[in-house]
């Protein structure tokens, strides 16, 4: 991540001192270019691995079409396709039993990680910054819904960022 986030940091720079010069233009395309070709990459990665089925390609373009075509919120599209996963799988063998402590544990776990999001929020809150706030409520809702890395977010980013925070 260091080396693409120095790239980003020095063709900020550049633009911000130059205003719009054509090199720094260039160089954010060839930059746009270079991501686009790496998501690409992750996506075969991705369809060879987890598309095994006919199903779960016909999943895949309907969450696509979804996003990009009906521009349909990204946390609708993850209900609906884990309402498909879940109606398309069997249910669990009933007769292996949970681990002993695993609900203590997974509750220890949640106390926690909830005490980790809410205290930056509380922090925000109490700096009265209304920016902040609705950032800090964006990335908890992007961490609440997303899941997989950060191919799966992409699509809820570039959504929320263009549609919702694009300010005329």
């Amino acid at each position: 991540m260091l080396p693409g986030a120095l790239i980003i940091a020095v063709l900020a720079l550049t633009y911000g001192a130059f205003g719009n010069p054509p090199v720094a233009l260039t160089l954010f395309l060839e930059v746009k270019a270079a991501i686009v070709i790496r998501v690409i990459r992750a996506l075969i990665k991705i369809d060879k691995r987890a598309l095994i089925k006919p199903s779960h390609k016909r999943l895949a373009m309907a969450a696509f079409f979804a996003l990009f075509v009906f521009a349909l919120p990204f946390p609708l599209v993850i209900f609906f396709a884990a309402l498909f996963g879940a109606l398309g799988t069997s249910a669990p063998d009933a007769t292996t039993p949970l681990p002993t402590g695993s609900i203590r544990k997974s509750v220890a776990i949640l106390r926690i990680g909830g005490l980790l999001w809410a205290a930056p929020i509380v922090i925000v809150a109490l700096s009265d910054n209304p920016f902040l706030i609705e950032v800090g409520i964006f990335f908890s809702t992007l961490a609440a819904v997303t899941f997989g890395g950060a191919y799966a977010v992409l699509a809820y980013v570039i959504q929320e960022v263009v549609v919702t925070f694009s300010r005329p």
